[in-house]
Parts: structure tokens; sequence; C-alpha cells
């Protein structure tokens, strides 16, 4: 079924082949070598091969904040939404890659999940130095100071009780002017964003973990799962355990 993630998602692909579907039916096919990154906000539809198994290395991870990776900062910012980029990469540095990250999970090491995101990482970077050669930085508007400041406190503390309040403050405006920037230059109210960022965050973790959902509703920031549950549903379309059974079954 077509989702989208509050995250970016990075995929590469091993051994197999997937196919993804964008919104007006185009088809993206997903080889040995290939890796694609989806941006948040891009809805799509994973479809695997009958028969055909598939192993690939995916992660999640939120905006970068200006400079913490030098130009990848850039590519994956906060303001960079419903976009996709798909780019090969050779096969010796995803079989180095892969090495390495089967030697990670046979270690059993406690470090496990911040070395496997570490090396998620260098392979998130080679694909990007590949993506860089054949596309430009996105050129979109970036935020002001001030919107970017609340975009980063929303997540960094989206699972928090926020108020309008404290992310004004986190800008340095006045709630009024807060507002009115944040909507003008986000195309929505700074309490509708911080809600489409956590029922994103809610669906990565619906589709790729076993958690209840009173526990993912918590997780995301949610007062109650009765609460969490009506946003989800005023977003998606369905109840959260109706979006897990049908992700399941596809």
């Amino acid at each position: 079924m077509p989702h989208s993630h509050g995250s970016f998602q990075f995929t590469c692909v091993m051994e197999g082949k997937f196919f993804i579907e964008f919104p007006k039916g185009e088809l993206c096919e997903i080889g040995p070598g290939d890796a694609i990154l989806l941006c948040p906000e891009m809805s799509h539809v994973w479809r695997s091969t009958p028969g055909l198994n598939t192993l690939a290395a995916s992660i999640f991870c939120d905006s970068f904040q200006p400079g913490q990776y030098g130009e990848l900062s850039e590519w994956l910012a906060p303001w960079v939404r419903g976009k996709y980029w798909k780019a090969h990469i050779t096969g010796k540095r995803v079989l180095l890659h892969m090495k390495r990250i089967k030697g990670i999970i046979a270690s059993h090491s406690k470090m496990e999940n911040s070395l496997l995101f570490i090396e998620h990482l260098s392979l998130l970077a080679d694909f990007m130095e590949l993506v860089s050669g054949k596309h430009r930085i996105p050129q979109e508007t970036r935020p002001s100071t001030a919107t970017l400041k609340a975009l980063y406190r929303i997540e960094a503390d989206y699972m928090k009780d926020l108020s309008l309040e404290e992310l004004a403050k986190s800008s340095g405006l006045s709630v009024s002017r807060f507002s009115s920037s944040f909507h003008a230059e986000m195309d929505k109210a700074p309490i509708q964003y911080l809600n489409n960022f956590r029922i994103g965050k809610a669906s990565e973790l619906l589709l790729y973990s076993k958690l209840p959902i009173a526990e993912v509703a918590r997780m995301t920031g949610f007062s109650s799962e009765h609460y969490f549950s009506r946003a989800f549903r005023r977003q998606t379309g369905q109840a959260p355990g109706a979006y897990r059974k049908r992700c399941d079954t596809e």
C-alpha cells in the first residue's frame, strides 16, 4: 500500500531485486548494487519478485544539521521532501560493505546497532558521491534561521509534549510571528507539521517493529492511544492496526 515516512530511507540491494512504485504509476527497479534514497513524504510502495530472495541493507535517518556531515547536510536537509535519488554502487564496494555488515552482526557486539549505523552511513556517503556527480544539490528555498531552529527542535523532541509556545521559544520569535512565518515557509501550521512528522515516525514503527500500538503512540509523542489512532486515521485514511496488517500482507 502507498505510504511515506518522516525520515530519509536509504536502501541498497545486495542480492535479488525490488520494485518501487511511485505516484502516477512510475515504477523503479532496484537490483544488485543499486541503492535508493527516499526523502520524507515521498509516497511509495515496495514490491518484491515472487520466488526471488532479496538481501538489502536499509536505514532510516533524520535530516542533518548544517555542517554536520559536510555536503551531505545539504542533501539531507529538513526542507528536502517528496523526492528520491537512485544510483548504482560498484560491485566491489557493495561486497566490502556487505562483508563488514555481516561481520558486525556475527560479532554480537553490544555496540552492534551503532556500528551498523556507521557502516550504513559510509555506504550512504558512497551513494551520495555518485548522486552528486549527476544531480545538483536540491535548490528549494532554505527556510529562515527561526524556522530551521523549530524544525531541528521537532526532530530532536517530537516524542515529547511539545507546545506551540515551546517551538516559538526555540525559534526566538513571538508565538504569532513564529506561526505566521513557519506556515508561510513550510506550507503547514507548526503543530500540523509536528503531528505529520510524528505520524511519519509512527508509520515506520508500525511497518518495521512489532511494538504494541499504545507503545508506538507513546514513543512518537501522542498523549494517548485514542488520540494517536484518530490522528493516524485522519492523515492516512486507516487505523494504525489496519495499516500494519495490510502492510504485512503485501
